[in-house]
């Protein structure tokens, strides 16, 4: 945490304290910082505009936000700060003190998950548009029985998508020789778990070790990856359920969530 100190003059700033958490985190020493211009030295970056922040300063004695700055060596650093107005004895404001936390690499972390979820998303719009694009040249009928008393639970949405687009579009595709039936259910088991399940008409599991077809690499499909049912099972797992292949009279493959309801 760093603390800095700065004089008022005009809606201008200067530096008059400068802590040794300030010097560790912008690299200038407190001789240097002092009765330097603050938006000179840092070159602050702020998404709301520096009036608005002075107004709100004034008005109510404090602000705090975000902010980029450029520390010495050049490099910037993204900081949770927060300003505190002092006055003197007539009510003037005369200074701020200034704590500052560098976040950067939480902001970095949560620009990563934000990516990684908008390719999330991304993936699972290009296997809608894949699977009702097979579905349509292969004649394949759909038939949903979703128990609708089930109550409202939460999960990751782009996820558990992702996962019921991959396991549809490999039914479409195990029923590519022939029309076929596509079925989705789901219901909420004695154990108290929620259950989905996407089954299929097509040729069906192969007969030794149906469940290599989660191993990554593993693949029954020509042009196949063997990558997406191994991604969708470390998804369910990640969520606390479990996925796995039955090789019944209904061909089905399940993906059953641990949840006290529907995913919405």
């Amino acid at each position: 945490m760093t603390q800095r100190r700065r004089q008022f003059s005009h809606h201008e700033w200067s530096y008059h304290y400068w802590n040794r958490g300030a010097e560790a985190l912008y690299g200038w020493t407190a001789e240097q910082a002092k009765g330097k211009l603050a938006r000179e030295l840092l070159k602050t970056l702020s998404a709301v505009p520096r009036d608005r922040i002075m107004a709100e300063l004034v008005r109510s004695g404090r602000w705090e936000g975000e902010l980029g700055r450029t520390k010495k060596d050049g490099t910037q650093v993204v900081v949770a700060s927060r300003w505190s107005l002092q006055m003197d004895a007539r009510g003037t404001p005369v200074a701020a003190l200034e704590t500052d936390n560098d976040i950067t690499d939480r902001k970095r972390a949560e620009e990563e998950r934000e990516r990684l979820r908008q390719l999330e998303a991304d993936l699972a719009r290009i296997n809608r548009v894949s699977m009702h694009d097979a579905a349509n040249r292969q004649s394949i009928t759909f038939r949903t029985d979703l128990d609708a008393a089930l109550p409202t639970t939460m999960a990751d949405r782009v996820q558990v998508q992702q996962v019921l687009m991959n396991l549809m579009l490999n039914g479409i595709e195990a029923m590519r020789d022939e029309r076929g039936e596509l079925s989705i259910t789901s219901t909420r088991t004695d154990d108290d778990q929620l259950l989905i399940s996407v089954s299929d008409s097509g040729g069906g599991l192969p007969e030794e070790e149906p469940d290599r077809i989660f191993e990554a690499f593993f693949t029954t499909k020509p042009q196949g990856t063997g990558m997406g049912l191994s991604i969708s099972r470390r998804i369910i797992e990640s969520l606390g359920g479990r996925l796995w292949a039955s090789p019944n009279t209904g061909r089905a493959v399940h993906s059953p969530e641990r949840a006290d309801g529907l995913l919405t």
